[in-house]
């Protein structure tokens, strides 16, 4: 008996061969959309999840740049005082930021520059990840949802990287949408 593999094997109760095994066949989808459609949910939850820790996390940064630009008469004095307890505890500290031609309120400037930067990115891309998230729960946008995936685990744009909530919504995210079955839902 001579095999051939276009022919179905009556032996087979799965019909391996109507199910797309073949390697020419890989590329074709196996499921309905609908179900392709369930397994987006979860993963999009996830991104939602990211997108909000992340607009908190903007919101957290945003607010500390303002209150170091900014900061109340109460601060200010108990800032003053640490400020006073360092220079008699390392006088040589303040002596080579003199020499570098830096002061506290330059300092103080650049870092609140910097928290108030970081705050923005984390809140762009917590937007992202609710839209991303959105969009792919809905599989409207393939290309939004992927970049939101890619955009959720990198350092220091995604602020809920540090929990590794954001790698994980984003590998998930991405494991998804490279699926076959879930691509063609998105068309």
């Amino acid at each position: 008996m001579s095999y051939d593999p276009n022919i179905n094997d009556p032996r087979d109760p799965y019909g391996s061969r109507d199910r797309g095994d073949r390697h020419d066949d890989l590329a074709e989808p196996r499921q309905n959309p609908a179900a392709a459609k369930g397994k987006l949910l979860a993963p999009g939850i996830l991104l939602l999840l990211t997108g909000v820790l992340n607009l908190g996390m903007g919101g957290w940064w945003s607010y500390n740049g303002y209150m170091v630009a900014n900061p109340t008469p109460e601060m200010k004095k108990a800032m003053d005082e640490a400020m006073e307890k360092q220079k008699r505890e390392k006088p040589e500290d303040f002596k080579k930021l003199q020499e570098a031609g830096l002061s506290i309120e330059s300092l103080m400037n650049v870092g609140s520059g910097v928290l108030i930067g970081l705050g923005v990115v984390n809140l762009l891309s917590g937007l992202l990840g609710l839209f991303g998230g959105i969009q792919m729960m809905q599989a409207k946008s393939y290309g939004l949802a992927m970049f939101a995936s890619i955009v959720s685990m990198i350092p220091c744009v995604s602020g809920s990287f540090c929990c590794l909530i954001g790698p994980i919504a984003g590998i998930w995210a991405l494991v998804v949408l490279f699926n076959s079955d879930v691509k063609v839902a998105f068309k």
